[in-house]
Order: structure tokens, then sequence, then C-alpha cells
């Protein structure tokens, strides 16, 4: 074996010990669903589509007779 296959191997073996030896850290995962800002945010989509929903509610059912004259999309409250 010439020295530069020396090397190489030498670096090789150095290279798959390092990697082998890596154990992985292990953190808690946040879940972005459970985090007040999600919900928040999740609150806000919601009242922000309110109006066009109210208006498209309003007229599908305009011409039924049995929908109740006060229908809209309810607001969410917050646990």
């Amino acid at each position: 074996m010439g020295d530069e296959m020396k090397n190489f191997a030498v670096m090789l073996l150095i290279a798959i010990f390092l990697i082998s030896s890596n154990k992985p850290v292990y953190s808690k995962t946040i879940n972005e669903a459970d985090t007040e800002l999600c919900e928040t945010l999740k609150y806000a989509l919601i009242n922000s589509l309110r109006q066009p929903v109210d208006k498209a509610i309003a007229e599908i059912y305009k011409n039924d007779k049995d929908a109740p004259s006060n229908l809209t999309w309810l607001r969410m409250t917050q646990k």
C-alpha cells in the first residue's frame, strides 16, 4: 500500500469511528399544536374568516324557509 492509500484508510477508519460512536441527543419534541401561540393563531384565523363564512351561509340559505333567520357561524370560545 502506498502512503496515500494508508492515509485514506486511516481517515476512513476515523470517520467510521466518529460516526458510529455518535449518540443521538434525546430532547423533548415541542408539539406546536399544544402551545398557546398556536392556539391564539388558530382562533385569530377562525375569527378572520367569520364574515365571509357568514355571508356565504346567508347566501346559501336565503331561500330556505326552514332555516333560522339568524343563522351564522358561531364564534369559538377558548377553554
